[in-house]
């Protein structure tokens, strides 16, 4: 403060030009120029950190989030992988455990035991051993089948969009045999009613037996389409269950 005074005691003693240095020199004096740097220096953090934040609150894009579902599907399998093999660890640690207490039971001099039971433990050990193999290759198995089935869901995945169509139009099918065969049990409900009406006539009975069976084959035909629909089979390529489906 007392350099400021001094200063602004000698300005009456200076030209204009000298009083505009002095004053330039008196404001670099209270202000350095490392505020000004550092003020610069806040107004690009400041900068970035707004571009991050308007960054961050951007939808996420279909192939960043394929590339995060492809990630989850391989720590998931990792996942499985290590379950799998941290049991088998624990399994045959369990075994080599047991296996030393049986040990020390059949080969304890201080304590002998019988032929006959020595024969019964051996045999119970050779039946773990089976037992233990058949848990590792069942193990195994299931392994290989969650493989499989990962294959089948990332094969539906990418197929998904090529079978919305063909879903679809099978839905469409389903739907319609299911409204031909609500009618069809109507018309044999009917047929059963007049069936048990007494005939007078031979040709009538003739006429109502022909509608009967025509009515049983209707419905077996449905049926048919029914299953076929229900077994998810591709009916499209082949000729004759599409002609079947569509009849």
């Amino acid at each position: 403060m007392t350099k400021v005074l001094s200063f602004l005691r000698g300005l009456i003693q200076f030209e204009r030009t000298d009083v505009i240095y002095l004053v330039y020199y008196m404001v670099t004096l209270l202000f350095p120029v490392g505020y000004f740097r550092y003020k610069d220096h806040l107004e690009a953090l400041k900068s970035t950190l707004q571009a991050a934040i308007a960054s961050s609150q951007q939808d996420v894009g279909q192939e960043e989030r394929d590339n995060v579902e492809s990630s989850i599907l391989e720590l998931q399998q990792g996942l499985f992988k290590q379950t799998s093999f941290k049991s088998s660890q624990s399994l045959a640690l369990q075994r080599l455990q047991m296996g030393g207490s049986l040990l020390e039971v059949m080969f304890n001099d201080d304590a002998p035991i019988d032929k006959g039971a020595r024969e019964q433990i051996k045999a119970l050990i050779a039946q773990q051993r089976d037992l233990t193999a058949e848990i590792l290759a069942h193990q195994k198995h299931c392994e290989e089948l969650q493989e499989e089935q990962e294959t089948i869901q990332g094969e539906r995945k990418g197929n998904f969009a090529v079978n919305f169509h063909s879903s679809k139009g099978q839905r469409l099918v389903n739907y319609e045999v299911t409204t031909q065969n609500r009618a069809l049990m109507s018309q044999l409900k009917e047929l059963q009613r007049k069936s048990q009406q007494p005939k007078e006539d031979g040709h009538k009975k003739l006429q109502e037996d022909l509608e009967k069976t025509e009515g049983y084959l209707s419905i077996i035909r449905n049926v048919l389409q029914g299953l076929i629909v229900g077994s998810s089979v591709n009916w499209a390529e082949d000729p004759k269950l599409q002609e079947l489906l569509l009849s």
